[in-house]
Protein backbone atom coordinates (compact mmCIF):
# COMPACT_ATOMS: atom_id res chain seq x y z
CA UNK A 1 0.00 0.00 0.00
CA UNK A 2 1.35 3.23 -0.81
CA UNK A 3 2.62 5.68 2.25
CA UNK A 4 0.13 8.56 1.43
CA UNK A 5 -3.04 6.27 0.75
CA UNK A 6 -5.28 6.18 4.27
CA UNK A 7 -5.18 2.77 5.61
CA UNK A 8 -8.72 3.07 6.20
CA UNK A 9 -9.89 3.28 2.52
CA UNK A 10 -9.95 -0.24 0.12
CA UNK A 11 -6.90 -1.24 -1.83
CA UNK A 12 -8.12 -1.51 -5.76
CA UNK A 13 -7.79 -5.50 -4.62
CA UNK A 14 -10.07 -5.00 -1.73
CA UNK A 15 -12.84 -3.20 -3.77
CA UNK A 16 -12.44 -6.07 -6.35
CA UNK A 17 -12.55 -8.42 -3.89
CA UNK A 18 -14.67 -7.20 -1.66
CA UNK A 19 -16.65 -10.13 -1.15
CA UNK A 20 -14.41 -12.18 0.13
CA UNK A 21 -13.40 -10.16 2.39
CA UNK A 22 -12.91 -12.22 5.67
CA UNK A 23 -13.57 -10.60 9.32
CA UNK A 24 -10.24 -9.12 11.17
CA UNK A 25 -9.45 -8.14 14.13
CA UNK A 26 -10.98 -4.47 12.80
CA UNK A 27 -12.98 -2.46 14.43
CA UNK A 28 -16.27 -3.24 13.25
CA UNK A 29 -17.03 0.42 12.40
CA UNK A 30 -14.19 0.76 9.85
CA UNK A 31 -15.91 -2.67 8.02
CA UNK A 32 -18.56 -0.96 7.62
CA UNK A 33 -17.18 1.70 6.33
CA UNK A 34 -15.56 -0.36 4.05
CA UNK A 35 -18.70 -2.11 3.10
CA UNK A 36 -20.66 0.95 2.56
CA UNK A 37 -17.94 2.86 -0.03
CA UNK A 38 -17.82 -0.53 -2.13
CA UNK A 39 -21.86 -0.71 -2.08
CA UNK A 40 -21.89 2.94 -3.13
CA UNK A 41 -18.78 2.66 -5.33
CA UNK A 42 -20.73 -0.70 -6.98
CA UNK A 43 -24.34 0.65 -7.32
CA UNK A 44 -22.81 4.34 -9.02
CA UNK A 45 -20.53 1.83 -11.49
CA UNK A 46 -24.07 -0.23 -11.97
CA UNK A 47 -26.42 2.57 -12.52
CA UNK A 48 -23.81 4.33 -15.04
CA UNK A 49 -23.32 1.12 -17.22
CA UNK A 50 -27.16 0.92 -17.56
CA UNK A 51 -27.67 4.10 -18.67
CA UNK A 52 -24.61 3.53 -21.15
CA UNK A 53 -26.53 0.41 -22.24
CA UNK A 54 -29.96 2.62 -22.94
CA UNK A 55 -28.38 5.57 -23.99
CA UNK A 56 -26.65 3.32 -26.97
CA UNK A 57 -30.04 1.32 -27.27
CA UNK A 58 -31.75 4.76 -27.79
CA UNK A 59 -29.20 5.84 -30.71
CA UNK A 60 -29.74 2.87 -32.49
CA UNK A 61 -33.77 2.83 -32.38
CA UNK A 62 -33.52 6.37 -33.57
CA UNK A 63 -30.58 5.40 -36.15
CA UNK A 64 -33.47 2.11 -37.55
CA UNK A 65 -36.69 5.08 -37.16
CA UNK A 66 -34.79 7.38 -39.41
CA UNK A 67 -33.73 4.80 -41.85
CA UNK A 68 -37.28 3.60 -42.32
CA UNK A 69 -38.31 7.52 -42.76
CA UNK A 70 -35.48 8.17 -45.33
CA UNK A 71 -36.46 4.69 -47.10
CA UNK A 72 -39.96 5.90 -47.01
CA UNK A 73 -39.18 8.86 -48.02
CA UNK A 74 -37.18 7.86 -50.64
CA UNK A 75 -39.90 5.27 -52.39
CA UNK A 76 -42.52 8.24 -52.04
CA UNK A 77 -40.35 10.67 -53.69
CA UNK A 78 -39.73 8.11 -56.16
CA UNK A 79 -43.17 6.87 -56.56
CA UNK A 80 -43.97 10.55 -57.07
CA UNK A 81 -41.98 11.76 -59.63
CA UNK A 82 -43.05 8.46 -62.20
CA UNK A 83 -46.55 9.74 -61.48
CA UNK A 84 -45.81 13.44 -62.19
CA UNK A 85 -43.53 13.44 -64.96
CA UNK A 86 -44.01 9.92 -66.12
CA UNK A 87 -40.84 9.51 -68.00
CA UNK A 88 -38.46 6.31 -67.37
CA UNK A 89 -35.54 6.85 -65.08
CA UNK A 90 -33.82 5.00 -68.18
CA UNK A 91 -31.58 5.32 -70.78
CA UNK A 92 -33.21 6.09 -74.20
CA UNK A 93 -34.73 2.95 -76.06
CA UNK A 94 -35.08 1.17 -72.93
CA UNK A 95 -37.87 -0.75 -73.07
CA UNK A 96 -38.61 -0.98 -68.94
CA UNK A 97 -41.95 0.74 -68.30
CA UNK A 98 -42.71 3.17 -65.71
CA UNK A 99 -46.16 2.75 -63.52
CA UNK A 100 -47.83 5.19 -62.58
CA UNK A 101 -51.26 5.60 -60.97
CA UNK A 102 -53.92 2.58 -61.40
CA UNK A 103 -56.68 4.62 -61.22
CA UNK A 104 -58.06 4.04 -64.69
CA UNK A 105 -60.75 7.03 -63.61
CA UNK A 106 -58.14 8.94 -63.28
CA UNK A 107 -55.88 8.04 -65.95
CA UNK A 108 -55.93 7.42 -69.52
CA UNK A 109 -52.31 6.60 -70.11
CA UNK A 110 -50.99 3.50 -67.52
CA UNK A 111 -47.40 4.00 -69.29
CA UNK A 112 -45.23 6.39 -71.27
CA UNK A 113 -42.22 5.70 -72.60
CA UNK A 114 -39.45 7.02 -74.58
CA UNK A 115 -38.10 4.40 -76.90
CA UNK A 116 -36.77 6.17 -79.47
CA UNK A 117 -34.41 9.45 -79.44
CA UNK A 118 -34.27 10.58 -83.68
CA UNK A 119 -30.62 12.26 -83.55
CA UNK A 120 -29.17 13.63 -87.19
CA UNK A 121 -29.90 17.48 -86.84
CA UNK A 122 -27.75 19.92 -86.22
CA UNK A 123 -29.81 22.89 -84.76
CA UNK A 124 -33.05 22.65 -82.91
CA UNK A 125 -35.82 20.84 -84.15
CA UNK A 126 -39.64 22.85 -84.87
CA UNK A 127 -41.29 20.26 -85.75
CA UNK A 128 -42.32 16.56 -86.15
CA UNK A 129 -44.99 14.76 -87.54
CA UNK A 130 -45.91 10.70 -88.71
CA UNK A 131 -47.10 10.16 -91.93
CA UNK A 132 -50.36 8.97 -92.62
CA UNK A 133 -49.50 5.25 -92.78
CA UNK A 134 -47.51 6.23 -89.08
CA UNK A 135 -44.91 4.25 -90.47
CA UNK A 136 -42.30 7.45 -91.12
CA UNK A 137 -41.62 10.84 -89.37
CA UNK A 138 -40.71 14.38 -91.18
CA UNK A 139 -38.92 16.60 -88.80
CA UNK A 140 -37.98 20.47 -89.65
CA UNK A 141 -35.13 22.21 -88.01
CA UNK A 142 -33.03 24.90 -87.72
CA UNK A 143 -30.24 23.78 -89.69
CA UNK A 144 -32.09 24.04 -93.07
CA UNK A 145 -33.27 20.92 -93.37
CA UNK A 146 -36.16 18.45 -93.43
CA UNK A 147 -35.43 14.93 -92.38
CA UNK A 148 -37.55 11.92 -93.17
CA UNK A 149 -37.12 8.85 -90.63
CA UNK A 150 -38.19 5.46 -90.38
CA UNK A 151 -40.91 5.79 -87.25
CA UNK A 152 -39.55 2.10 -86.22
CA UNK A 153 -35.94 1.98 -86.41
CA UNK A 154 -35.19 5.73 -85.59
CA UNK A 155 -33.31 5.35 -89.02
CA UNK A 156 -32.46 8.44 -91.51
CA UNK A 157 -34.24 7.74 -94.45
CA UNK A 158 -33.38 10.90 -96.61
CA UNK A 159 -32.72 14.80 -96.58
CA UNK A 160 -34.72 17.43 -97.71
CA UNK A 161 -32.31 19.65 -98.96
CA UNK A 162 -33.24 23.25 -100.92
CA UNK A 163 -34.30 25.59 -98.51
CA UNK A 164 -31.57 28.89 -97.81
CA UNK A 165 -33.09 29.41 -94.21
CA UNK A 166 -34.51 27.67 -90.98
CA UNK A 167 -37.36 25.51 -92.03
CA UNK A 168 -40.38 25.80 -89.60
CA UNK A 169 -42.52 22.93 -90.64
CA UNK A 170 -43.12 20.08 -92.42
CA UNK A 171 -45.60 17.11 -93.03
CA UNK A 172 -47.00 14.89 -95.16
CA UNK A 173 -49.59 14.58 -97.69
CA UNK A 174 -52.97 12.75 -96.90
CA UNK A 175 -51.80 10.25 -99.48
CA UNK A 176 -48.02 9.85 -97.67
CA UNK A 177 -46.67 10.52 -101.24
CA UNK A 178 -45.27 14.50 -100.67
CA UNK A 179 -44.40 16.61 -98.11
CA UNK A 180 -44.81 20.40 -97.97
CA UNK A 181 -42.26 22.49 -96.00
CA UNK A 182 -42.01 25.96 -94.90
CA UNK A 183 -39.08 28.05 -94.23
CA UNK A 184 -37.55 31.51 -93.29
CA UNK A 185 -36.53 32.27 -97.09
CA UNK A 186 -40.20 33.19 -97.88
CA UNK A 187 -41.41 30.03 -99.46
CA UNK A 188 -42.80 26.80 -99.04
CA UNK A 189 -41.64 23.85 -100.85
CA UNK A 190 -43.27 20.60 -102.12
CA UNK A 191 -40.96 16.98 -101.97
CA UNK A 192 -41.25 13.57 -103.53
CA UNK A 193 -41.72 11.94 -99.70
CA UNK A 194 -39.66 8.85 -101.51
CA UNK A 195 -36.61 10.62 -103.45
CA UNK A 196 -36.54 13.62 -101.36
CA UNK A 197 -37.00 15.49 -104.72
CA UNK A 198 -38.25 18.74 -104.69
CA UNK A 199 -41.68 19.20 -106.90
CA UNK A 200 -42.44 22.99 -106.57
CA UNK A 201 -41.93 26.05 -104.69
CA UNK A 202 -44.76 28.23 -103.27
CA UNK A 203 -43.72 32.09 -103.54
CA UNK A 204 -45.75 34.84 -102.46
CA UNK A 205 -45.36 35.23 -99.55
CA UNK A 206 -43.07 38.62 -98.17
CA UNK A 207 -42.14 37.39 -95.41
CA UNK A 208 -40.76 34.12 -93.45
CA UNK A 209 -43.49 31.27 -93.56
CA UNK A 210 -44.11 29.84 -90.50
CA UNK A 211 -46.48 26.60 -91.25
CA UNK A 212 -47.52 24.92 -94.66
CA UNK A 213 -50.14 22.16 -94.64
CA UNK A 214 -52.07 20.04 -97.27
CA UNK A 215 -56.45 20.23 -97.25
CA UNK A 216 -57.59 16.69 -96.46
CA UNK A 217 -58.37 15.81 -99.95
CA UNK A 218 -54.69 17.00 -101.07
CA UNK A 219 -55.57 19.73 -103.40
CA UNK A 220 -54.45 22.93 -101.69
CA UNK A 221 -51.83 24.05 -98.99
CA UNK A 222 -52.19 26.66 -96.70
CA UNK A 223 -49.59 28.85 -95.87
CA UNK A 224 -49.21 31.16 -92.52
CA UNK A 225 -46.59 33.59 -92.69
CA UNK A 226 -44.60 36.41 -90.60
CA UNK A 227 -46.52 39.20 -93.17
CA UNK A 228 -49.55 38.63 -91.59
CA UNK A 229 -51.89 36.92 -94.22
CA UNK A 230 -52.12 32.89 -94.85
CA UNK A 231 -52.44 31.98 -98.04
CA UNK A 232 -54.16 28.98 -100.14
CA UNK A 233 -52.27 27.38 -102.97
CA UNK A 234 -52.86 24.71 -105.32
CA UNK A 235 -50.83 22.11 -104.49
CA UNK A 236 -50.29 20.45 -107.94
CA UNK A 237 -49.20 23.47 -109.88
CA UNK A 238 -48.19 25.99 -106.77
CA UNK A 239 -50.92 28.60 -108.01
CA UNK A 240 -51.77 30.58 -105.19
CA UNK A 241 -55.47 30.82 -104.92
CA UNK A 242 -56.41 33.06 -102.13
CA UNK A 243 -54.83 35.67 -99.62
CA UNK A 244 -56.42 35.29 -95.97
CA UNK A 245 -56.04 38.77 -94.45
CA UNK A 246 -58.07 40.21 -91.66
CA UNK A 247 -54.91 39.44 -88.81
CA UNK A 248 -52.94 42.37 -87.59
CA UNK A 249 -49.67 40.48 -86.47
CA UNK A 250 -47.78 37.61 -87.48
CA UNK A 251 -49.98 34.25 -88.64
CA UNK A 252 -47.86 31.38 -86.49
CA UNK A 253 -50.29 28.67 -88.35
CA UNK A 254 -52.64 27.86 -90.41
CA UNK A 255 -54.81 24.43 -90.24
CA UNK A 256 -57.70 22.70 -92.63
CA UNK A 257 -60.59 21.55 -90.91
CA UNK A 258 -61.40 17.57 -91.73
CA UNK A 259 -64.27 18.67 -93.88
CA UNK A 260 -61.70 20.99 -95.97
CA UNK A 261 -64.07 23.46 -96.00
CA UNK A 262 -62.87 25.74 -93.46
CA UNK A 263 -59.23 27.51 -91.77
CA UNK A 264 -58.46 27.97 -88.78
CA UNK A 265 -55.37 30.36 -88.25
CA UNK A 266 -53.64 31.31 -84.99
CA UNK A 267 -51.64 34.90 -84.59
CA UNK A 268 -49.70 37.26 -82.86
CA UNK A 269 -52.22 39.76 -82.21
CA UNK A 270 -53.70 37.29 -79.58
CA UNK A 271 -56.70 36.05 -81.94
CA UNK A 272 -57.06 32.76 -83.68
CA UNK A 273 -59.75 33.17 -86.80
CA UNK A 274 -61.99 30.70 -88.84
CA UNK A 275 -62.39 31.22 -92.29
CA UNK A 276 -63.84 30.07 -95.69
CA UNK A 277 -61.88 27.74 -97.10
CA UNK A 278 -63.02 28.23 -100.52
CA UNK A 279 -63.75 32.20 -100.64
CA UNK A 280 -61.64 33.14 -97.92
CA UNK A 281 -63.85 35.09 -95.90
CA UNK A 282 -63.39 35.51 -92.32
CA UNK A 283 -66.10 33.95 -90.29
CA UNK A 284 -65.17 34.16 -86.44
CA UNK A 285 -62.40 35.37 -84.09
CA UNK A 286 -61.64 33.11 -80.99
CA UNK A 287 -61.03 35.99 -78.27
CA UNK A 288 -59.65 34.95 -74.52
CA UNK A 289 -55.85 34.73 -74.57
CA UNK A 290 -53.75 36.83 -72.98
CA UNK A 291 -51.02 36.54 -75.14
CA UNK A 292 -49.61 35.36 -78.69
CA UNK A 293 -51.89 32.53 -80.00
CA UNK A 294 -48.70 29.97 -81.85
CA UNK A 295 -51.39 27.31 -82.71
CA UNK A 296 -54.59 26.61 -83.78
CA UNK A 297 -56.22 23.42 -85.00
CA UNK A 298 -59.76 21.56 -85.68
CA UNK A 299 -60.22 17.60 -83.38
CA UNK A 300 -60.47 15.10 -85.67
CA UNK A 301 -64.71 15.00 -85.46
CA UNK A 302 -64.48 18.75 -86.42
CA UNK A 303 -66.54 19.94 -83.57
CA UNK A 304 -63.76 21.69 -81.06
CA UNK A 305 -60.92 23.81 -81.97
CA UNK A 306 -57.34 23.81 -79.59
CA UNK A 307 -55.37 26.76 -79.27
CA UNK A 308 -51.50 27.18 -77.89
CA UNK A 309 -50.82 30.44 -76.63
CA UNK A 310 -48.12 32.60 -74.84
CA UNK A 311 -49.80 33.20 -72.01
CA UNK A 312 -48.54 29.52 -70.84
CA UNK A 313 -52.35 28.18 -71.71
CA UNK A 314 -54.05 25.85 -74.17
CA UNK A 315 -57.65 26.50 -74.51
CA UNK A 316 -60.60 24.56 -76.12
CA UNK A 317 -63.42 26.19 -77.97
CA UNK A 318 -66.67 25.34 -79.63
CA UNK A 319 -65.89 25.31 -83.73
CA UNK A 320 -68.80 26.11 -84.54
CA UNK A 321 -70.11 28.76 -81.87
CA UNK A 322 -66.39 29.78 -81.07
CA UNK A 323 -67.24 30.07 -77.22
CA UNK A 324 -64.16 29.21 -75.08
CA UNK A 325 -65.21 25.68 -73.50
CA UNK A 326 -62.04 25.01 -71.12
CA UNK A 327 -58.68 26.08 -70.30
CA UNK A 328 -56.02 23.81 -70.22
CA UNK A 329 -53.66 24.65 -67.38
CA UNK A 330 -50.43 23.72 -66.16
CA UNK A 331 -47.37 24.25 -68.09
CA UNK A 332 -45.15 27.03 -66.39
CA UNK A 333 -44.14 28.44 -69.71
CA UNK A 334 -45.18 29.32 -73.51
CA UNK A 335 -47.22 26.46 -74.84
CA UNK A 336 -46.05 26.06 -78.88
CA UNK A 337 -48.40 23.72 -79.93
CA UNK A 338 -51.67 21.63 -78.80
CA UNK A 339 -53.17 18.73 -80.95
CA UNK A 340 -56.24 16.32 -80.45
CA UNK A 341 -55.86 12.66 -80.24
CA UNK A 342 -57.29 10.73 -83.16
CA UNK A 343 -60.37 9.92 -81.40
CA UNK A 344 -60.65 13.40 -80.12
CA UNK A 345 -60.55 12.61 -76.24
CA UNK A 346 -56.98 13.44 -75.18
CA UNK A 347 -55.32 16.54 -76.64
CA UNK A 348 -51.07 16.54 -76.40
CA UNK A 349 -49.53 19.51 -75.47
CA UNK A 350 -46.01 20.76 -76.26
CA UNK A 351 -43.99 23.26 -74.31
CA UNK A 352 -41.26 26.09 -73.76
CA UNK A 353 -41.16 24.56 -69.78
CA UNK A 354 -39.08 21.60 -71.93
CA UNK A 355 -42.49 19.15 -71.09
CA UNK A 356 -45.42 17.78 -73.17
CA UNK A 357 -48.72 16.80 -71.34
CA UNK A 358 -51.59 15.03 -71.74
CA UNK A 359 -55.17 16.43 -71.40
CA UNK A 360 -58.66 15.52 -71.16
CA UNK A 361 -60.00 17.07 -74.16
CA UNK A 362 -63.87 16.76 -72.24
CA UNK A 363 -63.04 18.26 -68.67
CA UNK A 364 -59.79 19.76 -69.36
CA UNK A 365 -58.14 17.99 -66.73
CA UNK A 366 -54.38 17.21 -66.86
CA UNK A 367 -53.53 13.22 -67.37
CA UNK A 368 -49.76 12.97 -67.75
CA UNK A 369 -46.86 15.31 -68.21
CA UNK A 370 -43.71 13.50 -69.29
CA UNK A 371 -40.10 14.75 -69.64
CA UNK A 372 -37.21 14.03 -71.16
CA UNK A 373 -35.90 16.79 -73.81
CA UNK A 374 -33.37 19.27 -72.79
CA UNK A 375 -34.55 21.92 -74.56
CA UNK A 376 -38.13 23.75 -74.93
CA UNK A 377 -40.37 21.09 -76.64
CA UNK A 378 -41.99 23.05 -79.78
CA UNK A 379 -44.15 20.29 -81.45
CA UNK A 380 -45.88 17.22 -79.80
CA UNK A 381 -48.33 15.24 -82.11
CA UNK A 382 -50.36 11.50 -82.13
CA UNK A 383 -49.27 8.88 -84.40
CA UNK A 384 -52.53 7.84 -86.68
CA UNK A 385 -53.45 5.36 -84.40
CA UNK A 386 -53.20 6.92 -81.12
CA UNK A 387 -50.31 4.79 -80.13
CA UNK A 388 -47.13 6.73 -79.79
CA UNK A 389 -46.48 10.73 -79.89
CA UNK A 390 -43.40 12.25 -81.39
CA UNK A 391 -42.20 15.43 -79.77
CA UNK A 392 -39.14 18.17 -81.54
CA UNK A 393 -36.80 19.97 -79.22
CA UNK A 394 -34.23 22.62 -79.21
CA UNK A 395 -32.48 19.99 -77.24
CA UNK A 396 -31.27 19.14 -81.71
CA UNK A 397 -33.42 15.49 -81.19
CA UNK A 398 -37.07 14.51 -81.68
CA UNK A 399 -38.34 11.72 -79.87
CA UNK A 400 -40.85 9.11 -80.15
CA UNK A 401 -43.04 7.97 -76.99
CA UNK A 402 -45.01 4.74 -77.22
CA UNK A 403 -48.25 4.53 -75.24
CA UNK A 404 -49.05 1.04 -73.65
CA UNK A 405 -51.52 -1.08 -75.29
CA UNK A 406 -53.11 -1.95 -71.99
CA UNK A 407 -53.76 1.58 -70.80
CA UNK A 408 -57.23 2.45 -70.05
CA UNK A 409 -58.18 4.76 -72.67
CA UNK A 410 -61.68 5.07 -71.93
Amino acid sequence: MSNNQDKNSPSNSDIFNAATIVPTSQDSSDRTDANQFFKGKVTKSLFALLGIVALVCLIIFVGILNRNDKDNNDNATNTDTAINENIPAQPTNSTAEVPTNNSTEENILEYIKEYIKLEGHTKGVYSAVFSPDGKKIVTASYDNTALIWDAETGKELNALKGHTKEVLSAVFSPDGKKIVTASWDDTARIWDAETGKELNALKGHTYNVISAVFSPDGKKIVTASWDDTARIWDAETGKELNVLKGHTETVWSAEFSPDGKTIVTASFDKTARIWDAETGKELKALKGHTELVRSAVFSPDSKKIVTASGDDTARIWDAETGKELKALEGHTDWVYSAVFSPDSKTIVTASYDKTARIWDAETGKELKAFKGHTDAVSSAVFSPDGKKIVTASGDKTARIWELSDDSPRN
